[in-house]
């Protein structure tokens, strides 16, 4: 099977699907910070250069660094941005176990483990005194320290605003020996100094469209091996999202998943739409992620713009999804699977048969568990009790037909 062949299996590029992910972990409210695309475009710049053989494996781990951190009341770089030392951030419990955490989330999903690896290390310190195992020297591969190095280039763009490349130098190179290699660092400012990556990294607009060019590039790079790797790295997902809030909403997506298939089966979709069931409801609340734990975890009445963000999180995770070519169908599912039957949900109050089945299916996944399972805000009901709500509210809320094909489920 060739590399253009794998890659295509599920109609996507996992490129595009990673470099979407990264978008995800960096949106904090309405602000994109785009952390995670200027580190894995510096990253796998250098790594062209230093080890073109596992430049790819440096790309995707870049991207997804800092899925630790997710569950974080604010994005991670103001964290680091405030103890910039690394005996400060050590001593910040949060920030010290985020890449642990990281690592055991990617590790299982195909095609992730060397990505995983790498993760783990991208805040060790050649001289040991990085974290959280404190390697040092050999212990620490090029590829983990090129990571740590376009991490701290990145943080240092943000901190210290260089208008030249000669003024990251003196920054960064103090850490010479400390935190990574003169090879490493001799490699960054050959790049920065001569090829254009200082302007893109310095400019959202040019970083956008040299991430554009270099998804394409990696367009063909094969990740999984067929189909069922794909179902299995999409449940996967659904848990990393599920992290967003530790206390809340663990194993939630996993819970809507199943319900959702087994009502899928029942009313007789065929198997390309009981995959895109799948996926989308892994899917679902990938757009929650930028809401952070400071709006979700909150047990006080939200305010007007709190409510706003909250009934946007179906149109961030729609287009975030949309930008993977392939996966447009499971992102129209996302985008609807809170509107309601009668057509007063959002994000669009579209209703019926205008909403796609698979969202109407999500919909009363998404509201059972919910009324089963504690939030901040209220005491979780009884099951019995939740399947009544389902029932009253057919027709209404949610579709008739998912309701009469959902409710024996509901009572087994």
């Amino acid at each position: 099977m060739t590399s253009a062949n794998v890659v295509h299996i599920g109609g996507f590029s996992p490129a595009e699907l990673l470099s979407s992910l990264g978008l995800m972990q960096d949106l904090e409210f309405d602000t994109q910070l785009l952390h995670s695309w200027r580190v894995a475009l510096a990253s796998f710049r250098m790594a062209e250069k230093l080890c073109p053989a596992t430049a790819v494996n440096v790309f995707y781990a870049a991207l997804l660094a800092d899925v630790g951190a997710i569950h974080f009341s604010r994005h991670i770089v103001h964290s680091l941005m405030a103890a910039p030392a690394g005996i400060n951030q050590k001593s910040r419990v949060d920030l010290f176990f985020h890449p642990e955490i990281a690592y055991k989330s990617l590790r299982d999903m195909p095609g992730m483990g060397a990505v995983a690896d790498l993760v783990r290390m991208h805040h060790e310190n050649l001289d040991g005194s990085g974290y959280p195992r404190g390697l040092r020297d050999a212990d620490i591969p090029l590829e983990a320290m090129i990571l740590r190095l376009a991490d701290m280039l990145d943080l240092t763009i943000r901190t210290d605003r260089p208008e030249k490349s000669d003024e990251v130098r003196r920054s960064l190179k103090p850490f010479i020996g400390e935190s990574f290699s003169a090879e490493v660092f001799e490699a960054m400012l050959s790049l920065i100094s001569g090829n254009g990556l200082f302007a893109a990294l310095n400019s959202d607009e040019l970083l956008m469209n040299e991430m554009a060019h270099l998804v394409e590039e990696l367009r063909d790079h094969a990740l999984f091996q067929n189909i069922r790797q794909i179902d299995i790295f999409m449940d996967h997902l659904g848990d990393l999202i599920d992290t967003r809030n530790h206390r809340f909403s663990q194993g939630q997506s996993r819970n809507i998943r199943d319900l959702c298939m087994k009502i899928g089966n029942e009313m007789g979709l065929d198997d390309e739409r009981l995959r895109k069931l799948q996926w989308a409801s892994n899917l679902h609340n990938l757009g929650e992620i930028s809401l952070r734990h400071m709006v979700l975890g909150k047990k006080s009445p939200l305010q007007e713009e709190e409510r706003r963000l909250i009934r946007r999180h179906p149109i961030v995770s729609c287009e975030l999804l949309k930008r993977v070519k392939g996966l447009e169908d499971v992102a129209a599912i996302v985008r609807h699977h809170h509107e309601n039957y009668n057509g007063s949900g959002y994000p669009d109050a579209v209703q019926g048969a205008d909403i796609p089945l698979e969202a109407r299916i999500i919909r009363v996944a998404d509201a059972f568990y919910a009324m089963i399972s504690e939030r901040p805000y209220r005491k979780k009901r009884d099951w019995r009790r939740a399947v009544n709500e389902i029932r009253h509210k057919s027709g209404t809320q949610f579709d008739p037909q998912v309701v009469e094909t959902a409710t024996p489920l509901l009572n087994k």
